[in-house]
């Protein structure tokens, strides 16, 4: 089985033709949009918690304090980057300002980054992406998790799944602390797929407090999966 995967992702570890840097313009490299100085720029997700993605301090913690004394329903998390510049900037150009070239950039690392994160272990059985309402769905046009889950489906080949829907809008997570973005989110979301038995990879773009994560890998697991990871682009440091 690993042996099998690995062959299957060997492209996305290695290189092919060359292109221009998205953030300076310079000779990008071989399948990624980026030059060599500025991919090492980037925010990337130091030492971190296995279970949530929150940065450490502390290189032998294996967990936050946080995970160690109130486990979270989602058993492992993937993120490539800390949330910072120019990550938050790509991101955002993607959702708001359709800019479909930070999208295929992110897209390739973040599948390169999981790829690599499922080397010696067992890859989920189905990928389903974070819903949007379907009004906030009609204004933006797309769900920028859904692209990212395609992509990741495409690349492990890893079936994907439509099986959560948003049925109730609610205020933007960013302007909420903690507390209110989990009150904000009770009963928004629902299962509406037989995922008895299956571990959910469950897909984001950041990760900040895992209000929405969370909330989600409870209806999953109550739905019967047998487990939840959660793969995310960035994480914030709180």
């Amino acid at each position: 089985m690993v042996n099998r995967f690995f062959h299957s992702i060997k492209p996305l570890l290695t290189l092919g033709q060359l292109s221009q840097c998205i953030l300076c313009a310079a000779h990008g490299q071989q399948q990624l949009d980026l030059c060599t100085a500025c991919e090492q720029e980037l925010p990337w997700l130091g030492h971190h918690c296995q279970r949530c993605a929150l940065p450490l301090s502390q290189p032998s913690a294996k967990e936050c304090g946080l995970c160690q004394q109130h486990p979270p329903p989602f058993a492992r998390t993937v993120a490539s980057f800390a949330y910072g510049p120019p990550i938050a900037q790509m991101i955002s150009g993607l959702k708001h300002n359709k800019h479909y070239g930070y999208g295929r950039t992110l897209c390739f690392i973040n599948t390169r980054m999981i790829a690599s994160a499922y080397l010696h272990s067992q890859l989920p059985d189905l990928i389903m992406p974070t819903p949007l309402h379907w009004s906030r769905r009609l204004i933006r046009g797309f769900n920028q998790s859904d692209l990212l889950a395609q992509d990741l489906s495409q690349k492990l080949g890893i079936p994907l799944r439509h099986g959560l829907i948003r049925h109730k809008r609610t205020p933007a997570q960013q302007s909420l602390n903690a507390q209110q973005r989990r009150r904000n989110l009770r009963g928004a979301f629902a299962v509406k797929a037989d995922i008895v038995g299956q571990r959910i990879a469950l897909i984001d773009d950041v990760m900040t407090t895992g209000a929405t994560v969370r909330e989600i890998s409870q209806l999953l697991i109550k739905a019967g999966a047998a487990e939840v990871h959660v793969w995310v682009l960035a994480r914030t440091a709180t």
